[in-house]
């Protein structure tokens, strides 16, 4: 089982291949990071935890701009600011909700940079005291815990301290970082393929989250501007702001639709006979991966 389990990783591995494939042109990086926060949920209305998060956050940073993005505000700002890629963005599965929202992301600070925060995640303290007037781009992996136990630490990772955290990004307009992470997970949609690359939580890390932002960050780190914290908690920020006895987790409760970490569909849009061949193979997939979790 062990030489099963490491031939699907090697090939699972075929994706996030860094390099410059032509989506998005290089613009000039920006000399400071704008006062916006930028955070997505499928609609404006957020159940109440969340928004009693949103209004805290406001209350203590009354000279920032906190922008929300519901599934319309999105398109539209990919129609307007990338066309080319719309098309790219709608072959996501629109039940992967967190990968159409990875995507998004990292065009919006692109764009415009500023601070991502995601929906469920909070403040230690305002934003002015955690952000330096030098910082170009702030970077975090997540804490270790004594003695070895160190979450993010996903197969396919090349980086030995695990993930950087993307469900927050902190940075400049028109950072390198960002153009890497852009071209790698449009070339990642493009070749996904669900039989051999997973889906779920795995596919969706290793197709638009944090493995595809790793793999396209890391290799760069010598070359651009950056600050790298050891985890979110040095940054001042809190990953589930929501329950004051669970900052790591609890969360999937809150949100309204089927997180995707329950999903056993592909990904992207597939042609027909693949998606016959996943249905047909599905039952094998999923009791592989359960054998590899006992």
């Amino acid at each position: 089982m062990g030489m099963l389990v490491n031939f699907a990783l090697r090939i699972r591995g075929s994706l996030n291949k860094l390099g410059d494939y032509g989506y998005v042109t290089p613009v000039a990086m920006g000399e400071r990071i704008p006062k916006i926060v930028h955070q997505t949920y499928f609609t404006k209305n957020l159940p109440e935890k969340l928004q009693k998060n949103l209004d805290k956050m406001k209350a203590e940073n009354p000279d920032w701009v906190f922008r929300l993005y519901d599934d319309e505000d999105i398109a539209q700002f990919i129609s307007l600011h990338f066309a080319s890629l719309l098309p790219v963005y709608q072959r996501i599965n629109t039940q992967y909700g967190a990968a159409k929202a990875d995507f998004f992301r990292y065009l919006i600070m692109y764009k415009e940079g500023g601070v991502y925060l995601d929906i469920k995640s909070g403040l230690e303290q305002p934003l002015n005291s955690i952000i330096r007037a030098s910082d170009r781009y702030v970077l975090s992996h997540w804490p270790r815990f004594y003695p070895k136990v160190m979450l993010g630490q996903h197969p396919g990772i090349t980086n030995p301290l695990g993930e950087l955290q993307q469900w927050h990004i902190i940075a400049v307009a028109g950072h390198p970082f960002l153009k890497s992470v852009i071209e790698n997970v449009c070339n990642n949609i493009k070749h996904y393929n669900p039989l051999i690359h997973d889906f779920g939580s795995w596919g969706v890390f290793n197709l638009t989250g944090p493995i595809a932002y790793t793999e396209a960050v890391y290799p760069l780190l010598a070359r651009y501007p950056h600050r790298l914290e050891n985890n979110h908690i040095d940054v001042g920020l809190i990953y589930v702001a929501l329950d004051s006895n669970d900052s790591l987790g609890g969360h999937h409760q809150v949100f309204q639709k089927k997180h995707y970490s329950k999903l056993d569909e592909p990904i992207t849009t597939q042609p027909f006979y693949i998606l016959w061949v996943f249905n047909l193979t599905k039952p094998i997939i999923k009791l592989l991966k359960s054998l590899k979790k006992a």
